[in-house]
């Protein structure tokens, strides 16, 4: 499905609710979102370790290599 069929299907659902409590947790999620902000301090280290990535600089594992790693880890 597209965006945009399902931001029409999200908005018909909108209008038909009448659940005060579901509009109420969707405007929490929205509150929400726009408050989330990083610091420049945070922002500097993704930055970095971004720049690490890219320039092949650190480890990196499939999700197999992690369930592997974790598994033996517990033995």
């Amino acid at each position: 499905m597209d965006i945009k069929s399902v931001k029409l299907e999200l908005m018909e659902r909108l209008l038909l609710t009448e659940s005060e409590e579901l509009l109420e947790k969707i405007q929490s999620i929205f509150s929400d979102e726009k408050d989330f902000a990083l610091s420049d301090v945070a922002k500097r280290e993704l930055d970095l370790r971004k720049q690490r990535y890219l320039n092949k600089e650190g480890a990196s594992y499939s999700w197999d290599e992690v369930k592997a790693k974790a598994q033996n880890s517990k033995k």
